[in-house]
């Protein structure tokens, strides 16, 4: 796929194909999950990064590419380097310019916005005609773990979009490991049914400031005087219950 393949006997191939580096000349190839590669393919990627010569599978002319390499690899091509199940000098080359992409639970503010995007996403797709996300549903993208990153928010919105029959996605309509309240640490009870009033007093108080700050999009001080308490105790609320006002500054009102 990456370095293409010409017919020869030692190829295999009944046509030549060209390779990806043929069809990006001129601009640029990303490679996902670049860790993946095999050792041997890894060494012809260095060398065409070093010397800007590649042949392709079969064939023995040499060919050229003006083309820029970006790569990405959810493993930690460190520890692969070290452990010399990945080329040393492939990952010199690849990492003139990095970028560190935190996990998804590491950055919740993304996750709204990365919902948003998969709804419009779907609605076209499935032909649905989701506006929004509900408060509770909001609350369950923002607790869960997500040890899928974003590729789990995706397929969790495209089923939600699916299963919605209304004009927003619902609590309910999340997968059921969302809807696991022990599971994303926001239960009301304890898991040995036992009352834990302090959790049940804290998710009720997360419920009513959310949904506060969902109607005057994100505005701490007009929520606190929706509520009817002070500045400073709704702010003293939002840092103790981990809310970002930030959140629902783009929600639209129900």
């Amino acid at each position: 796929e990456i370095f293409g393949v010409e017919k020869s006997p030692l190829s295999d191939s009944r046509a030549n194909k060209a390779g990806l580096l043929s069809e990006c000349d001129g601009g640029t190839l990303f490679i996902d999950k670049i860790g993946s590669l095999s050792l041997e393919n890894q060494q012809r990627l260095s060398d065409f990064l070093r010397e800007k010569v590649f042949y392709s599978a079969g064939g023995s002319a040499p060919k050229t590419s003006d083309v820029r390499i970006m790569a990405a690899s959810g493993k930690n091509l460190e520890e692969m380097v070290e452990s010399g199940t990945f080329s040393e000098d492939l990952y010199t080359s690849l990492n003139a310019v990095s970028i560190h992409l935190p996990a998804l639970r590491d950055r919740r503010s993304d996750i709204t916005l990365l919902a948003e995007h998969f709804i419009a996403k779907f609605n076209k797709k499935h032909k649905k005609r989701i506006s929004g996300i509900s408060t509770p549903a909001i609350n369950m993208l923002m607790l869960y773990f997500w040890p899928g990153n974003v590729r789990e928010l995706e397929n969790c919105i495209e089923s939600a979009v699916l299963s919605a029959e209304g004009s927003a996605i619902c609590g309910y309509d999340l997968p059921g490991i969302l809807q696991t309240a022990q599971s994303a640490n926001f239960a009301k009870l304890s898991e040995d049914c036992v009352a834990d009033f302090s959790a049940m007093v804290r998710s009720f108080e997360r419920e009513l400031i959310t949904e506060a700050l969902k109607i005057n999009r994100g505005n701490a001080s007009a929520s606190a005087k929706y509520l009817g308490i002070s500045q400073r105790i709704i702010n003293y609320k939002i840092k103790n219950l981990g809310i970002d006002p930030s959140f629902y500054k783009r929600q639209k009102r129900r």
